[in-house]
């Protein structure tokens, strides 16, 4: 025969919900503490756009490109949160009104990642490549700032980006290809494979004439038209910058012999 209990009474019963009425209160507080503390943590290192909180990061300019009046400028930054483990970094374009340096604004990419930007020479338009091996050009002319997905130059990884002195073309080079992309005709005029180990320097002459690539055995002269190969330059490398100056000349900086120029009409 199974035991037998005697029934609970009613105030037995209420004192035992009466018992458990101090626990409960107990475990809902520390579960509120802990919900408002997840959300602190969360608020104090990200904004509700989703960027980093301006207080708790840390902005790294990784490049800035100028337009042809130096009026106007576009910086590339990395986006690192300080203090919170995780939480992923990400790009940020950034326009300067350089009669104010003090003053910036954001440009929107349409969740696009930008890995390079250059302005173009009026200031007006800014082309930039992304992870995926695309270009787009944002418009900083309109209201509305909108961005405009030009074509996918994959499987290349765009990593240096000019425009000509003109405004009309863009050259731009990757790890496996050297091309020119026409903003008027939004189309490719011309590409090639380099044959260099690194993504190679670029240069292109005032008058929008001539181009220079860099290569594993010195400098290769281009016409900007159709990419035709005009000679080839002897220079010291590996390269590692290439800047061309008004009178025709051309410094090269490279690890071992520091700064050369290089007369481009010898």
């Amino acid at each position: 025969m199974p035991p037998q209990f005697p029934a609970a009474t009613p105030q037995q019963g209420l004192r035992g919900v009466l018992k458990r009425i101090p626990v409960f209160l107990l475990g809902t507080s520390a579960l509120i503490s802990v919900l408002g503390a997840m959300q602190w943590i969360a608020l104090r290192y990200t904004n509700p756009r989703g960027d980093a909180a301006a207080t708790a990061r840390k902005v790294n300019v990784i490049d800035f490109s100028l337009s042809k009046d130096g009026r106007y400028g576009v910086s590339r930054a990395l986006i690192e949160p300080l203090g919170a483990r995780g939480l992923p970094l990400h790009f940020a374009l950034y326009q300067h009104d350089l009669r104010d340096p003090q003053v910036k604004a954001a440009l929107e990419t349409d969740s696009l990642v930008a890995i390079q930007s250059a302005i173009s020479p009026s200031g007006q338009q800014v082309v930039i490549s992304t992870w995926d091996g695309k270009l787009a050009l944002i418009d900083l002319a309109g209201p509305q700032r909108s961005v405009e997905v030009l074509g996918c130059v994959k499987p290349d990884w765009v990593s240096r980006l000019h425009w000509t002195p003109d405004g009309t073309k863009v050259i731009a080079a990757g790890d496996e290809l050297v091309f020119a992309w026409s903003v008027e005709q939004r189309r490719t005029l011309y590409r090639w494979p380099h044959d260099s180990t690194t993504p190679p320097c670029l240069a292109i002459t005032a008058d929008s004439q001539v181009f220079l690539s860099a290569t594993d055995e010195g400098l290769q002269v281009r016409n900007v038209a159709d990419g035709e190969l005009l000679r080839t330059v002897a220079a010291p490398h590996p390269i590692r910058s290439l800047t061309l100056a008004s009178d025709g000349r051309f410094f090269v900086c490279n690890i071992t012999e520091g700064l050369i120029a290089i007369d481009l009409h010898d």
